[in-house]
């Protein structure tokens, strides 16, 4: 029986050191041996410039604009000006002098770029809320909006220099309709 093993477990360490061949099936590859299915959803990501800081006379406008949208179907992107930009007694959007004592309203009219001032429409603050400034969509992605403000200069207008902060909210929503 000894003999037995030992002949058999030498008969496999002699057969071990022999190369064995294979066969495999022949690959046609325009046929695929398994499919994956891959999926990616980008929603709403978005960039809007608007100028940090605007020297302004009479015409000077400022310019809106998305650098990029990535929207579906039923979002946008939502442009407005809250009602604290404005005088509440002469609903304009107002600039006070440096010493704080005197101060000039402005006039913001909106339109698409180029837009002469009779085809822009105004928003101040009685029509803020209900008027965005833009609203930008997957499919008016590239629209450049411009904001024409135009100073009221009173006769009892102080000379000097006037600032003011015009503030811009940007809301990415989805359309009630979708």
């Amino acid at each position: 029986m000894k003999k037995l093993f030992a002949l058999v477990t030498v008969f496999a360490l002699v057969v071990s050191c022999f190369s064995l061949s294979a066969s495999a099936a022949l690959v046609d590859p325009s046929i695929p041996s398994t499919t994956v299915d891959v999926h990616y959803t980008l929603h709403g990501q978005y960039s809007i410039s608007i100028p940090s800081s605007v020297t302004i006379t009479n015409g000077d406008r400022l310019e809106i604009r998305a650098d990029y949208l990535h929207l579906i179907e039923g979002e946008k992107v939502v442009i407005s000006i809250p009602r604290s930009s404005f005088d509440e007694e002469t609903y304009d959007f107002p600039l006070y002098s440096s010493d704080g004592d005197s101060y000039i309203t402005c006039s913001l009219l909106v339109g698409d770029l180029g837009a002469s001032t009779a085809d822009m429409f105004s928003i101040n603050w009685d029509t803020c809320l209900d008027t965005p400034v833009h609203t930008y969509t997957p499919d008016n992605a590239y629209d450049i909006v411009e904001v024409a403000l135009i100073p009221h200069i009173e006769p009892h207008s102080v000379a000097g220099e006037y600032t003011g902060t015009l503030q811009f909210d940007i809301a990415l929503s989805t359309d009630s309709n979708s």
